[in-house]
Parts: C-alpha cells; sequence; structure tokens
C-alpha cells in the first residue's frame, strides 16, 4: 500500500463525513444546527478536494518522470 492508496483513503473518509453531516443538515430540527453542519461537510468536501488534488499530483509527477 503506496502513499496514493493513503490520500484516497483520507479522501474517502473526508467524503463520508461530509455525507454524515450533509444527513444531519437535511433532517435537523434545531435552528441554526443544520447550517453548522452544513458548514462543515463543506470542510470536508474540501479536505477530501485537496487530498484528490495530492493524488493526482504524484500520479502525474509519476507519469511526467516515466516518459523518455
Amino acid at each position: 500500500m503506496g502513499p496514493m492508496s493513503g490520500t484516497s483513503d483520507r479522501a474517502k473518509r473526508y467524503r463520508d463525513r461530509a455525507n454524515e453531516c450533509m444527513r444531519v443538515f437535511a433532517t435537523s430540527q434545531t435552528p441554526g444546527t443544520g447550517e453548522i453542519y452544513l458548514l462543515i461537510a463543506e470542510h470536508y468536501l474540501l479536505l477530501a478536494a485537496s487530498e484528490k488534488g495530492k493524488e493526482l499530483g504524484r500520479t502525474g509527477a509519476a507519469l511526467h518522470h516515466a516518459v523518455p
């Protein structure tokens, strides 16, 4: 298991957490609470995108170095 699988695993966990927060947002009955969970979900999605970007950067760099 290389470093790329680590970033991919983290990205998946962040997306899973974002989905959990979105479910709380969708079902929240307390004023203000849903909006907080929506903000948290957005942050998790940004973290997931960042991890995905790291993974793509490594893959692209590896491909670039592999080409003669």
